[in-house]
């Protein structure tokens, strides 16, 4: 694969392998549309493509879908976009067998929302080494009826990242291949809408912890919820959302929209290079 660059930021698109992902964009159930449509984005500017077939979405009590099932739609799309691009891949899951096979598949880079806490996962990436993607999920097994309180959403964030980055360097995971997401989203994720706001806002404080940052914070429930706005009308609060991040130092903006991520932090760059 090409060498993810780390000194600027990437820009990310989404591939959803599900039928029950929040958004439209980029979702498919068949391989060759699903890679097609991620070569469309490459010519955009993508620089690295996200796949996923297990949503997280908020309302889900179940997250958890069958291994076989989650590889019968990775592997064929994994297998056909790498005969095609040198571009990084990506992959969406939580489970070490299916981190194990898409890797084997020619994928690149491991993104777990729940941070390698299934049993095995933390050995796996750490055999495989491979970059991975830690993210703050608060429920990952389903949202319980009584929820968490939290009261400093970036200091909680922030302990559970550094705690599994603690658990990383044990399992012999190496700190060149750790990536941190601020985390943002409902449901599973525990966060209302103040405290998506406030991660986001404190995107920086993150970017002080040492390691590369991701944010993904687009079409999200906290756009909806503070603007009104249905799912496909959230483009533009996504975008500055983006920006937001990465002026603060984020190096990794997963977007479902590439080409205007791309138009905007170029125009971004050559306001900060006058």
């Amino acid at each position: 694969m090409q060498k993810l660059n780390l000194q600027k930021t990437n820009i990310m698109s989404i591939i959803n392998l599900t039928h029950n992902s929040f958004a439209a964009i980029g979702k498919f159930q068949e391989p060759k549309a699903a890679v097609d449509y991620a070569l469309q984005l490459i010519e955009q500017g993508a620089d690295i493509i996200d796949v996923g077939a297990e949503a997280t979405n908020p309302g889900l009590e179940s997250p958890i879908i069958d291994i076989e099932q989650e590889l019968q739609m990775l592997i064929p799309f994994i297998t056909l976009l790498r005969k095609q691009t040198d571009k990084p891949i990506s992959v969406d899951t939580s489970k070490p067998e299916v981190m194990q096979a898409v890797i084997e598949a020619g994928a690149d880079i491991i993104n777990d929302v729940r941070a390698l806490r299934l049993p095995g996962a933390l050995e796996t990436v750490a055999q495989l080494n491979v970059p991975v993607i830690l993210m703050h999920m608060e429920y990952p097994f389903g949202v319980p009826e009584q929820k968490t309180e939290i009261n400093d959403i970036t200091k909680h964030v922030k302990d559970f990242l550094l705690a599994r980055v603690e658990a990383c360097l044990e399992a012999g995971i190496r700190k060149e291949n750790i990536i941190l997401d601020i985390s943002v989203g409902g449901g599973s994720f525990g966060k209302n809408t103040q405290q998506n706001l406030q991660l986001i806002k404190n995107t920086q404080q993150f970017v002080d912890l040492g390691y590369p940052v991701l944010a993904g914070v687009s079409y999200k429930l906290y756009i909806g919820e503070l603007l009104g706005l249905a799912i496909p009308d959230r483009s533009t609060p996504s975008l500055i959302s983006a920006l937001f991040c990465a002026q603060k130092g984020v190096k990794i903006l997963r977007v479902h929209e590439v080409l205007q991520t791309k138009q905007a932090l170029e125009m971004l760059n050559l306001i900060n290079e006058i």
